[in-house]
């Protein structure tokens, strides 16, 4: 028997609420959502906290899972034997999900240049202070990682980063620039201003950053989850793959109410004509990429569309793991039925952000 909700972690790396414990009597009870399902499974076999990689937390989030996976030099068709002692604990990549077993890791996340190779999340640009913070926090990440190896530390917390938003944010409010919206107006000119009135210039990359992540419609960093089962071909590139993960938009109870926390059903997943894999997403809506503001954004075409999924056993709204200012303000989606069991609502992606997959399989 188990007890379980979809519980986030604080920003803080505090535990909060979640919580993973067995009882004398056998009970489970599970309060966690889904890298923290995935996360303290590890430590339950492990007997060790697992933490391979971060990047703006104090634990690792689905897309720090992500990050680790693209470094392990081992694969599951790989003969040879791995090294005793490998920090890596013996993992091996499955590059094919169609080679996915019960046990292996599946993750997947927006590709973008927020910290750990997300999108930006619609938090990030929440207001000034946000989108400083994220933007500072992407580049001394990818200064860090380009060092060579993975970062364990958590970025967002460094001095360098909270002394940078605190200068850049006193500069910008000197030019007029207050809000995330002045900011997205002004990106051709900010530089400009700022040498009007005697201040340093922004560096080009920053400035991009600062458009990635005003552009943005991404309210989530990743997902993760345990397969439960061998891929199922659908027809074309398409595969449905049985999982258990904790979701906050699971399926009804008798009593027609949304269950939380951990669940079994299934995820699609498409293989394209390169080998990698995705999925098909939503997007969110962001009020910056109208008509008003042509004049400073690139056009996004086709890629931004509020078209639902067609294939209704796998609506693609529950995936993504929520930042958490975002869960409590996203629109409830439709939950699953319990005989459906396919999935349900709260998924939304960046348009923009292709959506990367990769799988992981356990060889201790």
């Amino acid at each position: 028997a188990a007890e379980t909700e979809y519980v986030h972690r604080p920003e803080n790396g505090l535990r909060g609420d979640e919580l993973w414990k067995v009882t004398g009597n056998g009970k489970w009870i599970v309060n966690v959502d889904c890298a923290g399902f995935v996360r303290n499974c590890l430590k339950h076999v492990t007997k060790n906290p697992f933490v391979m990689a971060l990047s703006d937390r104090d634990f690792m989030r689905a897309k720090d899972f992500y990050q680790f996976f693209e470094t392990i030099p081992f694969t599951i068709m790989d003969r040879q034997e791995m090294p005793a002692g490998a920090r890596l604990m013996k993992w091996r990549i499955v590059h094919d999900l169609r080679m996915v077993i019960p046990g292996d890791v599946i993750v997947y996340r927006p590709r973008g240049n927020a910290a750990g190779g997300a999108a930006f999340t619609t938090n990030d640009r929440k207001d000034l202070k946000h989108l400083l913070h994220a933007v500072k926090t992407a580049q001394v990440f990818r200064q860090l990682r380009d060092a060579g190896s993975l970062v364990t530390c958590n970025v967002a917390k460094l001095d360098k980063v909270k002394n940078w938003v605190a200068l850049v944010k006193d500069k910008l409010h000197a030019i007029g620039i207050t809000t995330v919206k002045d900011v997205y107006r002004n990106l051709g000119t900010i530089n400009s201003k700022l040498e009007l009135f005697g201040y340093s210039v922004l560096k080009a990359d920053t400035l991009r950053l600062m458009k990635e992540c005003c552009e943005t419609t991404a309210q989530n960093t990743g997902h993760i989850v345990f397969a439960s089962g061998r891929a199922i071909h659908q027809g074309n590139n398409e595969y449905r793959i049985r999982v258990v993960h904790s979701t906050k938009h699971g399926k009804l109870d008798e009593n027609g109410q949304v269950t939380t926390g951990v669940q079994e059903y299934y995820r699609r997943f498409t293989v394209k004509e390169d080998g990698t894999w995705t999925r098909p997403m939503k997007i969110a809506h962001n009020p910056l990429l109208t008509a008003s503001f042509s004049n400073v954004r690139e056009s996004v075409g086709a890629l931004v569309s509020d078209d639902d999924n067609e294939d209704e056993d796998d609506n693609p709204n529950d995936d993504m793991e929520e930042d958490e200012d975002d869960a409590m303000n996203s629109d409830e989606p439709e939950p699953v039925k319990e005989e459906d069991e396919e999935e349900s609502g709260g998924d939304e992606l960046a348009g923009q952000s292709q959506v990367d997959v990769i799988a992981a399989r356990m060889c201790f």
